[in-house]
């Protein structure tokens, strides 16, 4: 009893495909299809175009970034080159050097 109403079933799927197969205009599909992949290929397109402009913006501030890291070195050498004392004094003098030298509180 089961394999007829499996059977049925079977020719009912087939029927059914058969039908849709009929209704479908494979022009109208195509069409469609092409359709579709226009939309996706204009939301390709956004997507690039938006990419590309965060990356020129982050190659700027990569650019601004590193000629203030230029900046800063060339002023720190210019520092070292008028006040050469100062980098020695600050590496050598010890914390409890330094803290003496200020006056201390009265309580």
């Amino acid at each position: 009893m089961a394999s007829i109403l499996d059977r049925f079933n079977d020719i009912i799927k087939a029927n059914v495909n058969a039908l849709v197969d009929k209704m479908e205009d494979p022009s109208k599909m195509i069409d469609q299809y092409l359709r579709e992949m226009m939309d996706q290929l204009a939301e390709v397109k956004r997507s690039t175009a938006g990419v590309m402009a965060q990356e020129t913006s982050t190659k700027r501030l990569v650019d601004d970034n590193q000629a203030q890291a230029a900046k800063y070195a060339d002023f720190a050498k210019k520092k070292e080159l008028w006040w050469p004392e100062t980098k020695t004094t600050l590496v050598h003098s010890s914390p409890k050097s330094r803290s003496s030298k200020t006056p201390e509180r009265a309580l």
